[in-house]
């Protein structure tokens, strides 16, 4: 995937995490969908730094 569809993800979590901030009905009514988000997000992140780390050891053996 791509450094761009990454940041996608990324964003679209943070959307998420500001619109249950912003509710006046409080982080309760959206803890199923921000666990889910929040989820999306740390396997993004773990993906995103794995692909770089085996990125530049593929550059050393080269």
């Amino acid at each position: 995937m791509r450094v761009e569809k990454h940041l996608e993800k990324l964003k679209e979590v943070l959307d998420e995490i500001q619109t249950a901030l912003k509710d006046q009905r409080g982080v309760v009514s959206h803890q199923a969908r921000l666990g889910s988000m929040l989820s999306l997000g740390i396997v993004t992140l773990i993906v995103f730094e794995a692909k770089k780390i085996i990125e530049s050891k593929a550059g050393e053996l080269l």
